[in-house]
């Protein structure tokens, strides 16, 4: 069914998230997936099938770390908008269109075994992640190469491999880590735009979209970190959960969590809204390796 319904969706990459939304109004649900090393990609629905229309929906070029998608109505227009959760901006890692990251796919031992070297710039020049060490557990012919930290040293991917190795490699890039929201014009296009400092603190890898202090406008609660990264990055530990009010305009500010009873301890992976009879909302929270939490907002529209 997918070869004939969606064939581009036969291998659509490393997938985190997912929204079915219609993007232009046309009664059909199309489809939003995004993932990591892959833009934020876009299929519509047309004549029964489902066709990949990311460059024509503005989403070309956003290739990220991207971890969740929800759609909401974001500037009060009536059509539906994209909240994207991605690494953040506080890593030693970045990326942009003209310094991506890169994950480079190949055999570059020889010996029938794939092995992933990830790829970054700094000062305008790119680097692999991993150190002599590690390369030379992944590739032990590199020992007699560098026989020392300082042969390695400021080594480039380049001059670590040899270039026919490079070539027959696999690549993807992140150009993105922002985390962000694309405002949809109504015709299935996007413009994207990062969410405000305090969101890119930490990954968001969960999203809440409801008006939380009954001004009818749509705010945000976002929440994640990632506690599993090697220790030269640091754990990605810095969020607490950010509730953003929105203008109704598709633009945000950060409020105090703490005045809002809103602090999202640990590694959240879902959030969900719970009504209860007398209008109350409550936020359960899921969170990796430890217990749900349930939150009593601050704020209670009447």
């Amino acid at each position: 069914m997918t070869l004939e319904k969606a064939p581009a969706l036969a291998e659509p990459g490393m997938v985190t998230s997912a929204a079915w939304l219609d993007l232009n109004g046309d009664g059909r649900l199309d489809l939003v997936v995004t993932g990591e090393w892959m833009p934020v990609r876009v299929f519509r629905q047309e004549n029964g099938r489902f066709a990949e229309r990311t460059v024509e929906a503005g989403l070309g070029g956003t290739e990220g770390w991207w971890n969740t998608v929800r759609a909401a109505d974001l500037d009060g227009d009536g059509h539906p908008d994209l909240v994207l959760g991605n690494l953040g901006l506080n890593s030693y890692l970045r990326a942009s269109a003209a310094e991506p990251a890169r994950l480079v796919v190949g055999d570059f031992g020889h010996n029938g075994t794939l092995e992933q070297l990830l790829t970054f710039y700094k000062h305008g020049v790119s680097y692999p992640l991993a150190g002599r060490d590690e390369l030379v557990r992944l590739v032990p012919q590199l020992r007699s190469r560098y026989p020392s930290y300082a042969d390695f040293g400021a080594s480039r991917i380049e001059d670590i491999f040899p270039a026919a190795d490079l070539r027959q490699a696999k690549v993807r890039e992140a150009r993105v880590f922002a985390s962000s929201v694309a405002l949809n014009d109504g015709k299935g296009r996007f413009s994207l735009r990062p969410l405000p400092a305090e969101a890119q603190f930490a990954p968001i890898r969960a999203v809440l979209a409801d008006d939380f202090d009954g001004d009818g406008k749509t705010d945000l609660l976002v929440a994640g970190n990632f506690f599993g990264v090697p220790p030269m990055l640091g754990r990605y530990d810095a969020g607490y959960g950010l509730l953003l009010r929105g203008d109704g305009r598709g633009s945000f500010a950060a409020v105090d969590l703490e005045a809002d009873n809103l602090v999202i301890e640990g590694q959240a992976r879902h959030l969900g809204l719970l009504r209860r009879a007398n209008g109350d909302r409550l936020i359960v929270v899921a969170r990796n390796n430890d217990r749900v939490q349930v939150l009593r907002p601050g704020v209670q529209p009447r």
